[in-house]
Parts: C-alpha cells; sequence; structure tokens
C-alpha cells in the first residue's frame, strides 16, 4: 500500500550521472508512493541517459531546463516545485550525501502537522579540509546572524539543503528575493514563511559524495553573500 502519495521528491542535479539512478531508485523505496522529479541544469556527462529506465514510469518526472532562464540550485528547486502536484515537496542533493533513509522522517514531521521539515547535520562523514570547515563555520554564524538581526527563530541547520515544506509556501515566495543561481534555497524561503509557521528538525549524518565532483566554488559564496542581505 502506498504511504506517501502527497510528497513529491525534488531531485536539482548537474553531471550526477554516477549517482542518479541509483539515488532516484533508492529514493523511491525509502518513501512508498512518491513522485520524484529531477530538475536537470543542462547536464553534459549524460545524467539523463543514466535514468532512461524510469523515463514513462508512473512518478517520475525529468525536467529538463535547457531552455530555462535562471541557471542554478534554487532555480531548479523552484521549478522542480513548480512541476509537482502535490501536497508536500523535499528537496534533496543527487550525490547522496543526503541519505535517503531520512526522507520517511521528515515526510512524517510534515504529516503531523509542520508546515517545514529540515534535515540538520548533527556529524559529517569522512574528513573535511580545513577551508571548508572554515567557510562552512563562518557562513552558519553570518545567517544566524542575519536572521537573528530580522527577528527570527529557528532551532534546526539554516545551512541545510536538505528539507521538506508545503508545496504552496515555497511556490508563495517572491523569487526575486531568491537567489536562484545560489545554493540555499532553504535560507531565502525561510525568511519569508510566515512568523507563526510550524517548524521541525531531525537529526542526520551529512554522508560524503558518491560519484562526480562538488560544484561548491567562489561564485557560491558571492551568492550566499547576496542571500545574507536580500
Amino acid at each position: 500500500m502506498d504511504r506517501y502519495p502527497g510528497f513529491t521528491i525534488i531531485i536539482p542535479t548537474y553531471n550526477e550521472a554516477k549517482n542518479a539512478a541509483l539515488l532516484v531508485r533508492r529514493a523511491f523505496a525509502a518513501l512508498p508512493g512518491c513522485s520524484i522529479v529531477v530538475a536537470d541544469d543542462c547536464s553534459t556527462d549524460g545524467t539523463r541517459e543514466s535514468l532512461s529506465g524510469f523515463m514513462g514510469k508512473p512518478g517520475f518526472v525529468f525536467l529538463e531546463r535547457a531552455g530555462a532562464k535562471e541557471k542554478g540550485i534554487a532555480a531548479s528547486v523552484l521549478d522542480g516545485a513548480a512541476a509537482a502536484k502535490t501536497d508536500y515537496i523535499i528537496v534533496m542533493d543527487g550525490d547522496f550525501q543526503h541519505p535517503p533513509e531520512k526522507l520517511p522522517g521528515l515526510a512524517n514531521a510534515l504529516i503531523a502537522g509542520n508546515d517545514l521539515a529540515v534535515a540538520s547535520r548533527q556529524k559529517v562523514a569522512g574528513r573535511w579540509p580545513l577551508s571548508r570547515k572554515i567557510i562552512s563555520k563562518g557562513a552558519h554564524f553570518l545567517g544566524c546572524f542575519s536572521l537573528a538581526l530580522s527577528g527570527r527563530r529557528f532551532d534546526f541547520d539554516i545551512m541545510s539543503g536538505y528539507f521538506g515544506i508545503r508545496r504552496s509556501l515555497i511556490l508563495g515566495a517572491r523569487r526575486d528575493r531568491i537567489v536562484l543561481s545560489g545554493y540555499k534555497v532553504l535560507f531565502d524561503v525561510f525568511k519569508q514563511l510566515p512568523q507563526n509557521a510550524r517548524l521541525a528538525s531531525v537529526p542526520y549524518e551529512f554522508g560524503a559524495r558518491k560519484g562526480g565532483q562538488s560544484k561548491i566554488g567562489f561564485r557560491h559564496i558571492i551568492d550566499y553573500c547576496r542571500s545574507l542581505v536580500s
């Protein structure tokens, strides 16, 4: 029996051919009855071809964004949410750093009545270089400071890219207040949620990338700085 027909998983991808098919398979298994939208940002490594076995199957959509005006993770997530048909969406990365096994926890938190459920990192698998640790800690501090100045209360990992939300809330967010080329869409959307929105946090271990290469670069740091002041 399908248990989660009201959920769509949004997976933004760019050159994730080594991960995409296995991730989609495991996501369907972890959240029976859900739908999945892979929002692809013009991959050149055969990501679409790697998912050929899912094409045309119920509940799966490959959203080719070749003609999209805005490129980037945030833009892909918003377009994926627009393509979904369910009341709830869950956003996760396409590189296995967000474990599919945590999908039911996020879904159940939303079913319980929360408007936003965030997977909050409690531990990071493997070893990060010192530079990555400094960037992560600095970004978290600045984000918390920005939210505190705006009077926002939160008790979750604001840097998380793994979260579930009522679809109407993310579609209702103003695109001009979201850094579409950035990768912290949760941060940009959270600032626009009603003050009385119900929030939940689900702990998880941030995994190591299974294949492919990280896309984080200097441009993403600049985009995050724009999010801090948007």
